[in-house]
């Protein structure tokens, strides 16, 4: 239906290398990429072109003094950003406002008739969330069509995607609105590339349906690789142990990132900053936040993520506690576990972690104050900066930068 899925430059890069680096000589495999890949987006660059970058849906994040959102590393390092909300709520003023009317053309008219060196965008989540009830939201969909799917991503079927009841059907008017959002995000991609085939894209939302969407089952999901491949040595701390990234058969793949990697404890641990998000008190953790990020070219290698479980010193009492969401006799987590070193401890629906920002956050410094959707929704500032340094990478410009390890 759209470009981005049927297209040969993303059909290779899908499954040979997205899957196929964990058992091939990644080395190899990245300069045979960057010669045949970057070729066109480099020219630009020895042009004396400035790098560009596209924030679809920018949030709170879009705000300059927000430390945070897709917006920051491009800005940071000088690009020339445009950004997209769909509900601008007067604290800057966007360059695009209405997500469901903006095509690719107005976004090449912005930037003077080029396209973006770098697409970002996060697409509501509300709709494709697990946090409610999946059944009020998607219709047609079971463990069957579930374990298909996955079996099919896995194996990197690109044909099975083809036919859209694969996946399930939007029955809430969130879901429909979801979904419509993001096939605009990606006709805007496939139309973009037509100009700039190098374009990096990348669609982000946390774990949820939207993994389950067929026009997303065939492209690429940023994983973190195994760690007897990775760049990065998972923390050494007692007791800790590490998460289990194996996946098969008809196994879902893991969670591309969790923020907890990109704010606090273990951010500081990965080489990282350990600055906590905005709206995040001091004392307090960062939530674990699992997301994927969609339509990676399989380069990049994502922070190891968190573990779930709670730290083993954590009152499980407050987890036992009878709720609405977890009626009397059912436990969770099931055991103690680590995790509460490095992310915040959080029920579903409690308030603490994501779900925490009841009241919002107020910038001590500005006095702006931001709505409770606005921090949920806000892309941790260390991951902005990783991605715009492997952008820088992609496009051939100061490659020398995106050392995996120890980045800030």
């Amino acid at each position: 239906m759209y470009g981005v899925v049927g297209d040969d430059r993303m059909s290779y890069s899908a499954f040979d290398i997205g899957w196929g680096i964990m058992k091939a000589s990644r080395q190899a495999t990245m300069r045979d990429y960057d010669k045949n890949r970057q070729r066109f987006a480099r020219n630009l660059i020895e042009e004396g072109v400035t790098p560009r970058a596209f924030d679809g849906y920018a949030g709170a994040g879009g705000d300059p003094n927000v430390l945070g959102g897709w917006s920051q590393g491009p800005q940071e390092r000088g690009w020339d950003v445009a950004t997209l909300e769909i509900d601008p709520q007067g604290w800057y003023k966007p360059t695009f406002a209405d997500s469901l009317k903006v095509s690719a053309d107005d976004i090449l008219e912005h930037f003077g008739g080029e396209a973006p060196h770098l697409y970002c965008a996060s697409p509501p989540c509300e709709g494709f969330s697990i946090a409610g009830a999946i059944s009020a939201n998607w219709d047609d969909w079971n463990d069957e069509k579930k374990a298909a799917f996955n079996r099919a991503r896995r194996r990197g079927d690109k044909r099975f995607f083809d036919d859209p009841n694969v996946g399930p059907t939007p029955a809430s008017d969130k879901a429909k609105l979801g979904r419509e959002l993001l096939l605009a995000d990606l006709q805007r991609i496939a139309d973009l590339r037509e100009v700039n085939p190098d374009m990096l894209a990348f669609i982000e939302n946390p774990t949820g349906m939207m993994r389950y969407q067929p026009e997303l089952g065939a492209m690429q999901v940023a994983q973190p690789l195994p760690y007897d491949l990775s760049s990065y040595d998972y923390p050494d701390v007692a007791g800790v142990k590490r998460p289990n990234l194996k996946r098969g058969g008809k196994q879902p793949p893991m969670p591309s990132i969790t923020h907890s990697s990109y704010s606090g404890p273990m951010s500081e641990k990965l080489g990282g900053m350990g600055a906590l998000m905005p709206g995040v008190p001091k004392g307090h953790l960062p939530s674990r936040k699992p997301t994927d990020l969609f339509g990676h070219h399989g380069m990049w290698e994502p922070r190891p993520p968190t573990k779930v479980n709670v730290h083993p010193k954590y009152p499980l009492r407050l987890l036992q506690k009878p709720t609405k969401k977890y009626p009397k006799g059912r436990k969770r987590p099931k055991s103690p576990g680590h995790a509460g070193l490095f992310h915040q401890v959080a029920e579903r629906g409690a308030k603490t972690g994501t779900q925490g920002h009841s009241e919002g956050w107020t910038d001590p410094v500005t006095g702006k104050h931001y709505p409770t959707y606005w921090v949920r929704s806000l892309i941790p500032a260390e991951l902005s900066r990783d991605v715009t340094r492997e952008a820088e990478r992609w496009i051939g410009l100061d490659r020398e930068s995106s050392s995996r390890k120890g980045r800030r």
